[in-house]
């Protein structure tokens, strides 16, 4: 298909800003994540995330609210609602934050939620999923599709309208953004027009057919596949199967008809050639992809866009695709 994936993945180096960054990570002598309680290394994640955040923009509101599903589970949301012109409504855009199905939440992604809000003039949802090791698969991704199955009746009330929803996310949250995106073609009721996936997990099975997990995983850039396994080991139970495609989108039979794409992966990222890989599959089965790779810089570049230019760039690409 129409699908071009650079010649160029990565550089012979990471750009400044990302040594920079990696310099500044290693001299705090923290342990990796996969050494540390969940609980720590959940406020770690947020504290390196407010160090190198972006700066908050202004938006018109921000508001906390909670959507209960059939299980009768409320869950939190954070909504974002843009600056708009007199009788105009927002269109929505509804994120999945990233950080392993275990870590991360609304406030490590606050100031990127706002950014897209502001910048692209969306009604940003950003939804609080529950946690492994808590609450492993599919409780995270049951609540996801509460949100989604919520919005249709009541966007009017928050001054939107119910017209070209993305999905969006990064990491594991780009898994969940990608499974969404697959269910949705079932449920009458969900209509997604445009899926957003940051450098996503995407093959939650364990192979040896991504170079990048060898190249990139040895923990020196941000990530490495020790993190992955301990994250994957809460998140998946004895029963869940990794080739699910509720767990590995990329293992899904059919991927045809599925929403509009646009797929980022970073050079330096051991999921950098599963995201190529996805990009690749949703372009043969005749979808609308649109493929970036940032090729000197990590995994979770974005949430480190106050720090990383190519944060910065990518968001900025992302806002700019959302306008088109």
């Amino acid at each position: 298909m129409g699908l071009r994936i650079p010649a160029v993945l990565h550089t012979p180096r990471v750009d400044n800003d990302t040594h920079r960054l990696l310099t500044e990570m290693a001299a705090t002598h923290a342990p990796p994540l996969y050494e540390q309680p969940v609980a720590q290394a959940r406020q770690a994640l947020k504290a390196v995330t407010a160090r190198y955040d972006l700066a908050p923009l202004e938006v018109a509101a921000v508001m906390e609210h909670r959507i209960t599903g059939n299980n009768d589970y409320a869950v939190p949301v954070r909504i974002y609602q843009p600056h708009v012109k007199a009788g105009t409504q927002a269109n929505p855009l509804v994120y999945f934050h990233g950080g392993g199905w275990a870590l991360g939440d609304l406030d490590t992604h606050h100031n990127l939620c706002r950014y897209l809000c502001a910048r692209a003039g969306r009604l940003v949802i950003s939804v609080d999923y529950r946690l492994a090791p808590e609450h492993p698969f599919p409780a995270g991704l049951q609540d996801c599709l509460t949100v989604l199955g919520w919005l249709p009746g009541n966007l009017h009330t928050l001054t939107a309208k119910y017209n070209d929803l993305v999905v969006m996310g990064d990491s594991a949250g780009g898994n969940l953004a990608a499974v969404v995106s697959q269910i949705a073609r079932s449920d009458p009721d969900i209509n997604i027009d445009r899926q957003i996936l940051l450098y996503p997990s995407v093959d939650m099975n364990d192979s040896d057919r991504y170079p990048s997990r060898d190249l990139f995983g040895g923990g020196e850039y941000f990530l490495g596949l020790a993190d992955v396994a301990w994250l994957k080991g809460m998140y998946l139970s004895d029963s869940a199967a990794p080739l699910d495609a509720r767990i590995s989108p990329i293992h899904a039979q059919d991927l045809s008809d599925l929403p509009r794409a646009l797929v980022i992966t970073a050079g330096y990222d051991l999921l950098r050639d599963e995201g190529i890989e996805y990009a690749h599959r949703l372009d043969q089965a005749g979808n609308q992809v649109e493929y970036a790779n940032f090729p000197g810089t990590i995994h979770g570049f974005c949430s480190f866009a106050g720090a990383l230019s190519a944060g910065q760039t990518a968001l900025d690409q992302v806002c700019n695709w959302l306008l088109a």
